[in-house]
């Protein structure tokens, strides 16, 4: 069996059209052909079980992945082990997957699979994972209540965040952000975040500068600065600002922390920082 994970993972590395390429003559890769047959392979493949059907619980098969489990764990654990820095970035990818199951999201760039998402640390190395069972699931950190008024991806966010340490920094896109998510990082956990966020999801009652306005001048930008009462640390800040992006320094800073725009004029709307 430690055969079978070892040729299933370089053969995924290796990234080819067809599985079976690796065992033809004109694309045989020996890593994998050396080591396992390949009628072997998919004879493994095929009827692999993880776990006894009889032995789990009604309860244990609430969780969608409950078949994959024992090896989700063992994955999981691993990337616990990983280097961990302060600063991490969270966003979701999509595990190609064409068979019948009900987590089976489509988004892009592949049409269809199983989204996953994944906590990384500044050398691109995943440090923790959470795999999404599909709308209706709900998603719940260990540590800290939700607030009511937090979707997916900032319920995503809190759960990975579980594992961090004080004074972390986050870095996630407009697709997790969240006033409320903020709030909570910075009150309960004292951990920042730095992201994009939507037009929508920004208080009516905070009046910034319309985009023609700010094209105006080169490097002109306008902020909100929030200052909560109720804030369990006063000098915490919330601020949402708009940068014309013309620098290929600066582009290439945030393309490294965020994986966000590529070297060329751009512009970055709303760039939310928790301070």
């Amino acid at each position: 069996m430690h055969k079978f994970w070892g040729v299933s993972i370089v053969a995924a590395l290796i990234g080819v059209p067809c599985l079976r390429m690796c065992w033809e003559r004109k694309s045989r890769y020996p890593l994998v052909a050396d080591n396992l047959s390949r009628d072997r392979f998919y004879l493994l493949r095929n009827n692999i079980k993880l776990v006894d059907d009889n032995a789990v619980s009604e309860q244990e098969k609430q969780y969608h992945f409950w078949k994959v489990k024992p090896i989700l764990k063992t994955v999981r654990k691993g990337c616990l082990e990983n280097h961990r820095s302060t600063e991490v970035s969270i966003d979701e990818q999509m595990i190609p997957f064409h068979g019948k199951v009900k987590m089976k999201e489509y988004v892009k760039p592949n049409p269809e699979g199983l989204k996953n998402f994944v906590m990384a640390n500044h050398n691109c190395i995943p440090i923790d994972f959470c795999m999404y069972e599909g709308k209706g699931k709900e998603i719940q950190s260990e540590k800290v209540p939700l607030p009511e008024m937090l979707d997916v991806g900032g319920r995503v966010v809190l759960k990975l965040s579980d594992t961090l340490t004080e004074k972390s920094s986050i870095y996630v896109d407009k697709y997790f952000t969240s006033v409320p998510l903020l709030d909570k990082l910075l009150g309960d956990r004292n951990i920042t975040a730095t992201s994009t966020i939507m037009l929508s999801r920004i208080p009516r009652s905070i009046r910034l500068e319309e985009d023609a306005t700010m094209r105006k001048t080169r490097g002109c930008l306008d902020h909100v600065v929030k200052n909560d009462g109720n804030q369990q640390l006063p000098n915490a800040l919330i601020t949402e600002r708009f940068i014309w992006l013309q620098q290929n320094q600066v582009l290439s800073q945030l393309k490294n922390a965020l994986g966000g725009p590529k070297k060329r004029k751009s512009t970055l709307k709303f760039l939310a920082h928790v301070l």
